[in-house]
């Protein structure tokens, strides 16, 4: 068994990391680095969304941030309803007319 083998018990985190990208297809380490990205991404969004909620509630005060985020949910519930599935049906819609076109 090699080193970087995850089952010799040895290597730790790099020797598996090692060993999986040696097996892996060039595909499916295109898309394993995209969802990596897509995930460092969604944690830093989240962060600065937490950071720009402190700084609303310490700049508006309890009431005016109480206002401000009850109209910010109701601007997102609308934003919702009027969608309507509208994304899903582009998106449904643009594939088979594309599939279409290769046929």
């Amino acid at each position: 068994m090699s080193k970087a083998d995850p089952s010799s018990g040895r290597g730790g985190l790099l020797g598996m990391r090692l060993w999986l990208m040696g097996h892996l297809d060039d595909h499916f380490r295109d898309i394993l680095s995209g969802a990596a990205i897509t995930f460092g991404l969604k944690i830093m969004g989240m962060g600065l969304m937490f950071a720009f909620n402190v700084l609303v509630a310490r700049l508006l005060g309890v009431a005016n941030t109480g206002l401000f985020f009850l109209a910010l949910t109701l601007l997102q519930m609308a934003a919702t309803v009027a969608l309507w599935g509208l994304d899903n049906a582009t998106l449904r819609f643009i594939s088979g007319f594309a599939a279409k076109e290769r046929c």
